[in-house]
């Protein structure tokens, strides 16, 4: 993450949570999920839970892009939206023009892309497997030329971010749901469903382990 990045955190968390500091959620039926909290980590999916109320968040699918001590970022996947990336960014003629996703409503100076690819690329940072972060205006230029569509490359203005510690208390309130992320649903075909698709799994999850409010003790 670049120093700015690290640097927008503070607004970020203000942004980004309820009045008791987490997203607001439905007064009764949240629960705790044990064991979720350590499975935070770059690559990974935050998936909304049913009753997170919060209008930043509700139905949301998450990547995980950072977290550190000092907090987490990631990238809302599912908001597409009817916006030019030539809008906020000049591009060589004769290529691709990419839409611009809803990555939070944390707002940067520019753009965050994510490119899917089998094998490494100049100027990007693996993710997961199958799903690289854009790391330099060239290798995004060179996408575009190259007429990638939004099978290989997304590109998100805004971002999501957390405080130090934000992000696992949000956790283990029942906020979000943490799944194991794949380029399949980093680059689904149909992102404005992807909440929808995935919330049974989820709901599968929680029914296999056996979550229950009483486990809090396990955090």
């Amino acid at each position: 993450m670049t120093s700015r990045l690290l640097s927008l955190l503070v607004l970020a968390a203000a942004m980004c949570r309820g009045t008791a500091g987490v997203p607001v959620l439905a007064a009764r039926g949240a629960q705790l999920q044990p064991g979720a909290v350590k499975a935070l980590a770059r690559g990974k999916l935050l998936l909304a839970g049913r009753e997170l109320q919060d209008p930043h968040f509700a139905e949301t699918v998450v990547l995980i892009l950072e977290r550190n001590a000092q907090g987490a970022l990631g990238l809302v996947l599912n908001r597409p939206s009817d916006t030019p990336v030539t809008r906020l960014l000049p591009l060589p003629a004769g290529g691709s023009v990419p839409l611009v996703y809803q990555g939070g409503p944390v707002e940067g100076s520019g753009v965050l892309a994510l490119v899917r690819s089998e094998t490494a690329r100049p100027d990007t940072k693996l993710v997961l497997p199958g799903v690289y972060e854009i790391t330099a205006p060239a290798a995004l230029d060179d996408l575009v030329k190259a007429n990638a569509g939004p099978d290989r490359l997304r590109v998100f203005y805004g971002y999501a971010g957390w405080s130090s510690d934000q992000l696992e208390r949000e956790t283990r309130s029942g906020a979000w749901h943490v799944l194991d992320g794949t380029a399949a649903i980093v680059f689904d075909p149909d992102p404005a469903t992807l909440w929808k698709r995935q919330i049974p799994h989820a709901d599968e999850q929680m029914a296999a382990v056996g979550y229950r409010s009483s486990d809090a003790r396990l955090y």
